[in-house]
């Protein structure tokens, strides 16, 4: 948000000099502005150990160079120069000024470097792609009509400017955020707040062309007379309509998509149901840092969670990287090797996919054994939401139920299980071997049914041994 600054100090110079004009005096509230600003920035770094020394310092080092400029520009308004001579040396001076910092400030150096790699990455994101391209449907469905009427405005405010200052802030940030938006649709929030501006300023000026109002004061067309003697005053019935109609023709379509975009943008019940209760089951263990509780997720909703869980939302890298492959890996052992020891909850959502992948056993089997697709013992099924859209595991060491049998059969071990949103039975196969001995992990406490092939037992399995990962002898 300060880079367009950087642009805005040098502009602004050049046309009150342009004007004839000191820039010292019509930059100090500029100036005070960035001085109180570095300074706050400055503070919440020490004192609160907000951000990075990076970012702390950038604006210490925005205020060095506005007071470059301005200083530069005072000199050759005191020497009588040509504005064209201090647009020359205001170049030289910023191109001195970003050697020193790219030599100087490697830390600044790294952090520039890796946010253009973020600004130019290519992916399947979709906040990461061009405006104009088709994935995102056009730019009609984020701005209706609306940049159609802005970019011509910011075209000529542009021209103004070269003589009116008042247009350098306004323009300059109204270029900066629709370059960044021609590259990644998701700075087109920030563009929207210049192009409503711009698009105002279009929406006056074209009521004004078919007589439903007076020109904007500051068109070519309205003279300072006019507007000395302009005198507010209640339209007529048949202005007001004709104004709402040629509004909605404008706007209409801008204003349908605002509603469907924040619809996209809201957060579902059934995540905002599962987070709260995980948040509070990770509270009522004392799992409070990123480590002990992070949530496992689709990586769109990712930092949703773990905001919620843990209070770390600043990634969603891992989860991007390795939800899928986790999801649709068809070998338990070959999915737990991948999450290791980083995942603490597992959320899934409604998906059809195959009956032997990882999301099948878990979202739609709860981790237990159904038909001859195997159950998973490291998995225990924690929550599912009133309509049963998000289901939440905790990931467990697991407890080992051993025993012996006949050599060479099957064993069945099964408990009832219920949680918050569903009741089941979790029900876990295995055989004996040829001494007659079985053993297998199990993810829920309780009292499980042991079926072998001489009859059947029980065995219960305290909470301590699924979470020590100990063994329960029958």
């Amino acid at each position: 948000m300060i880079i367009p600054v950087g642009a805005v100090v040098p502009a602004k110079v050049f046309v009150v000099v342009r004007n004839g004009r000191s820039p010292l005096f019509a930059n100090v509230p500029l100036l005070a502005g960035l001085a109180i600003g570095a300074l706050l920035t400055l503070y919440g770094h020490l004192a609160l150990d907000w951000h990075t020394e990076v970012v702390a310092a950038a604006p210490i080092l925005l205020l060095g160079g506005a007071f470059a400029v301005v200083a530069v520009g005072e000199l050759a308004f005191r020497l009588d120069r040509q504005a064209e001579e201090l647009a020359i040396a205001e170049t030289v001076v910023a191109f001195a000024g970003a050697v020193i910092v790219w030599t100087a400030f490697p830390e600044f150096r790294a952090q520039l470097l890796q946010g253009l790699d973020r600004i130019f990455r290519s992916d399947d994101i979709l906040e990461t792609q061009a405006l104009f391209s088709g994935d995102t449907l056009g730019f009609l469905l984020l701005f209706g009509f609306f940049l159609l009427l802005a970019l011509p405005v910011l075209v000529w405010a542009t021209r103004r400017a070269v003589d009116d200052a008042r247009w350098v802030v306004a323009c300059s940030y109204g270029w900066y955020f629709f370059a960044l938006s021609l590259v990644q649709v998701r700075f087109t929030g920030q563009l929207g707040i210049f192009t409503a501006l711009f698009a105002g300023v279009a929406f006056v000026w074209t009521a004004a062309r078919i007589d439903l109002t007076d020109p904007p004061a500051f068109a070519e067309s309205s003279t300072d007379q006019e507007f000395a003697t302009w005198t507010p005053g209640w339209p007529d019935a048949s202005t007001i309509v004709a104004v709402f109609f040629l509004f909605a023709l404008l706007g209409g379509l801008g204003l349908m998509q605002s509603a469907i975009k924040v619809q996209q943008v809201t957060t579902e019940d059934a995540d905002y149901q599962t987070a709260s209760w995980l948040a509070d089951y990770a509270d009522e263990r004392g799992w409070e840092s990123h480590g002990e509780s992070y949530v496992f997720s689709e990586w769109g909703k990712n930092r949703l969670y773990n905001y919620f869980v843990n209070g770390n939302s600043r990634s969603y890298n891992y989860a991007q990287s390795n939800y899928g492959p986790f999801m649709t890996q068809t070998d338990p052992d070959e999915a737990t090797a991948m999450i290791g020891d980083r995942v603490r909850f597992v959320v899934t959502q409604n998906r059809d996919v195959d009956r032997e992948m990882m999301h099948t056993r878990l979202h739609d089997n709860l981790g237990s054994r159904n038909g001859d697709v195997a159950g998973l013992g490291r998995f225990r099924a924690l929550y599912v939401t009133p309509n049963g859209q998000r289901k939440a595991f905790l990931y467990v060491p697991g407890a080992t139920v051993r025993g012996t049998a006949a050599s060479n059969t099957t064993v069945d071990v099964a408990a009832d299980v219920e949680v918050p949103g569903a009741s089941f039975t979790y029900e876990r196969r295995t055989s004996t071997n040829d001494t007659g001995a079985y053993s297998v992990q199990v993810a829920h406490p309780g009292t499980y049914t042991v079926t072998t092939a001489n009859g059947t037992q029980t065995v219960t399995v305290p909470e301590s041994a699924v979470m020590n990962e100990t063994t329960v002898g029958t």
